[in-house]
């Protein structure tokens, strides 16, 4: 479903954390276009960087005054704002998919350090369909994804190209499931304050400690929606999943689809989504690509300076990742459960 913008739904600048699609009247108030001065502040950075590889752009190598300061504002927006920015201007036919990637890394500099993403190092992926996925990783297939998070905390997603059909991607803010669940169900919202440990690789490696699916401290709102790997720690701990933690995901997930909650939209060319992870959940419908039509965005994973209240767990299977995936391990495997994500 896409919601077209109403023309009273407030400015970025006025956005609320715990906002949703109806109070927004669709993704506008998240969009961010860039001025004529930054397109141009970009192109002069691109040709800075020419020739370099993407994941190894710092921020002292893609510098300028009016980067610095629209990076500021995303920063801003992303930590203490509505928690997500879609940045319109770029052209990547005109920039060239090599130097769009490295305009796309070079903004993510200014915001923290990319991390790796797989065994293989990488630290920009490439989000499309894959016909050797022997992981069966998400990112690499034409599914659909439902509202969840990933494992660091910002994320980027960066299109290049659009698939033939479908591939709506979809924001969702925590803070709304919160404020909803504390109305709706508080005996659920206590569950999911609590949470389940996580075990990511199937070998009992355990999380530090049970991941709480939603936390709030200090007024803000964070959380942890990856519910399959609560499944996976229930095998190696040789006991289930307690069937009213259950019920909760099962309420939490159904909130995070509401057509008056969600924001879906499509992503365009050019257009380059920043997000805090443990804000806002994203999600995609699945798609379809053809001979002339293949859907691929660049995704980013981003360790910033700057951490948010949030419980310690999720930093520390943050770490976890990094460390694994720079040994050259995989940190996502398939489960016990059977599940493969």
């Amino acid at each position: 479903m896409t919601l077209t913008l109403d023309r009273t739904a407030p400015r970025h600048d006025d956005v609320p954390a715990g906002w949703t699609a109806k109070s927004l009247g669709g993704p506008g108030p998240l969009k961010r276009a860039l001025s004529a001065n930054e397109i141009a502040a970009v192109g002069r950075c691109v040709r800075l960087v020419e020739g370099q590889r993407p994941e190894e752009i710092g921020r002292a190598d893609f510098d300028d005054p009016a980067i610095a300061t629209l990076m500021a504002e995303v920063h801003d927006r992303v930590q203490h704002g509505p928690g997500a920015v879609i940045l319109s201007g770029l052209d990547p036919v005109a920039l060239g998919e090599a130097d769009f990637t490295r305009a796309v890394a070079g903004l993510a500099a200014h915001l923290g350090t990319l991390a790796p993403q797989s065994p293989k190092r990488d630290r920009i992926g490439y989000v499309r369909k894959e016909a050797d996925n022997p992981d069966a990783r998400g990112y690499q297939s034409d599914i659909e994804l439902q509202p969840h998070t990933d494992f660091h905390e910002i994320v980027a997603l960066a299109s290049v190209s659009r698939a033939a059909e479908g591939g709506l991607s979809g924001l969702v803010s925590l803070a709304a499931i919160y404020d909803i669940l504390a109305r709706e169900d508080p005996e659920a919202l206590a569950l999911l304050e609590k949470g389940y440990p996580h075990d990511t690789t199937g070998d009992g490696l355990l999380s530090d400690a049970p991941m709480p699916v939603l936390y709030r401290a200090d007024g803000v709102v964070t959380g942890y929606a990856m519910g399959v790997f609560m499944y996976t720690a229930a095998a190696t701990l040789g006991e289930e999943v307690p069937p009213l933690l259950t019920a909760a995901m099962k309420k939490f997930s159904a909130i995070a689809r509401r057509p008056d909650v969600i924001v879906e939209f499509m992503l365009q060319p050019g257009e380059i989504m920043f997000w805090h992870n443990f804000r806002v959940l994203h999600s995609r419908t699945n798609f379809r690509d053809d001979e002339s039509h293949r859907r691929l965005i660049l995704r980013l994973w981003i360790n910033p300076e700057e951490h948010l209240p949030m419980p310690p767990v999720y930093l520390s299977q943050r770490e976890r990742f990094d460390a694994l995936h720079a040994a050259g391990k995989p940190a996502i495997v398939y489960t016990k459960t059977g599940i493969k994500v």
